[in-house]
């Protein structure tokens, strides 16, 4: 039998992570797991962390070419195929009030599913999976709705991950499709 490695042994035991002794398996040691931690993916737009509940994310992928359909809000970024099925795909920086996302090689599509609708939400960067404990999300302050903000509807909650400020946005408020075609045109079409 090999040596055991002393540098694997020193790094779990810097790590903080509990390592039980052959006596506290003898005994029932059992690390108990969380089953209600709510798993998010995480992702870049500009220099903010947005975050979405991965229960409506179907697919991250490359970004595609799409099609610009006139007479749509500016988020808009157009209709675009993606194994055969026409999605809708937004500017999600655009669409929460920041600068336009510009397509780098880190710019990514999720593809996200609501009410069996799908839609394309461009982000700049997709940074992680992570599990957050549900006590961790905190309501926004009352400040952005009280400011009129128009982005206070798109924020669900706010929580910290490694010191960062993560924004968790409500999905539902974010792809409203009655949104998408400009105000003008909708009203126009209310006439008919």
């Amino acid at each position: 039998m090999s040596e055991p490695d002393h540098g694997l042994w020193q790094a779990l035991l810097q790590s903080g992570e509990v390592i039980a002794t052959e006596a506290e398996y003898e005994h029932g040691y059992s690390r108990r797991l969380r089953d209600d931690l709510v798993r998010m993916v995480s992702f870049r737009l500009g220099a903010e962390i947005h975050a979405i509940p991965i229960r409506h994310v179907r697919e991250i992928t490359r970004c595609f070419s799409v099609t610009a359909v006139p007479r749509t809000q500016a988020y808009v970024r157009g209709v675009g195929t993606l194994r055969g099925e026409l999605l809708p795909v937004l500017c999600l920086a655009s669409r929460i009030g920041l600068s336009p996302a510009s397509i780098s090689r880190a710019s990514r599509v999720l593809v996200v599913s609501i009410d069996s609708d799908a839609f394309g939400l461009l982000v700049d960067e997709v940074i992680d999976v992570v599990s957050l404990e549900p006590e961790s999300l905190r309501e926004p302050p009352s400040v952005l709705s009280a400011a009129g903000s128009v982005n206070s509807d798109f924020v669900f909650a706010l929580a910290r991950r490694e010191g960062k400020l993560l924004i968790v946005l409500n999905l539902t408020a974010v792809v409203n499709p009655e949104d998408f075609v400009m105000a003008k045109w909708r009203d126009r079409q209310g006439e008919r």
